[in-house]
């Protein structure tokens, strides 16, 4: 990468946080119930 400098970088922090925003509404549901359920054990 011969474009790339460490001392002025182009990230876009702002669409990166929305992104992560989005991603935490949409898996909430999901990690609220993996969280809350309880460990089952298999009688082998």
């Amino acid at each position: 990468m011969t474009d790339f400098d460490p001392q002025n970088r182009d990230e876009n922090v702002d669409y990166y946080l929305a992104k992560l925003d989005d991603l935490m509404k949409k898996f909430s549901g999901i990690t609220t119930e993996a969280t809350s359920a309880k460990q089952a054990s298999l009688a082998l």
